[in-house]
Order: C-alpha cells, then sequence, then structure tokens
C-alpha cells in the first residue's frame, strides 16, 4: 500500500503526543481541504475510535514514534509528503502535493482564493 511521506519535528511530535495523551483522541488525522496552483493545503484534527461520522476502518494509519496518524484516501490522492513543525505555540504543515492536483485547478492562478478544486467549495 502506498503511503504519503510524513515528517515531524521532535517538538511537534512531543506536542501532539501530549494533547493526545491527555484527551480521549487516539489519532492525529490530516484532512485534505483542497489544491490550487499555489498549492495544497492539509489541516490537522484530532479524532477518536467513537468518530461515527467518518468510517476510521477505512483510514490510511502511519504510526510514527507510537503517534497514530490517518488520512484518507484524498490525503494519498493529492499529497506526497507532509512536514509538520511547531512554532511559536501553533503548528505549521508545509505540503507537497502531487502534479495531478495542481493541473485540476480550472479558475487559473489568479483565483486560488476562491478555492478552485476544494473538496468543500
Amino acid at each position: 500500500m502506498e503511503k504519503i511521506k510524513i515528517k515531524i519535528s521532535e517538538k511537534a511530535h512531543d506536542e501532539l503526543y501530549t494533547l493526545i495523551a491527555d484527551t480521549d483522541y487516539t489519532y492525529v488525522r490530516l484532512k485534505y481541504l483542497g489544491s490550487c496552483c499555489s498549492g495544497a493545503k492539509v489541516d490537522i484534527v484530532f479524532d477518536n475510535d467513537n468518530d461515527k461520522s467518518e468510517n476510521i476502518d477505512t483510514m490510511n494509519i502511519d504510526v510514527i514514534d507510537k503517534l497514530n496518524f490517518i488520512y484518507d484516501e484524498s490525503i494519498k490522492n493529492n499529497i506526497n509528503a507532509i512536514t509538520i513543525i511547531y512554532k511559536n505555540n501553533e503548528f505549521l504543515t508545509k505540503v507537497e502535493g502531487k502534479e495531478t492536483a495542481k493541473k485540476d485547478c480550472k479558475l487559473g492562478c489568479t483565483s486560488c482564493s476562491k478555492k478552485c478544486n476544494s473538496p468543500h467549495s
């Protein structure tokens, strides 16, 4: 099974691990927000096995130093790699999208603020 490459700084890992350990959450979910000429966008959310809004069983799972990351097919289809860092009390992501995600933008680069190719628009 093809997986995306997830890179995480030590500080980001420690902060995420602490947040998960102190709650009822069991997963860090990587959620695809869409892409355009400027690149793909991914959100970091917390999830658990009891979340019935999405079928956790169909998600891809990567474990990095005891930290469980889950993501669906939209991440696999549009993203090659995600880098997560922690700086100034917030998580920052750098996303390397697949070329196919960029070329699907039909509105052109000047329209990226309109969230072209976003599954949520």
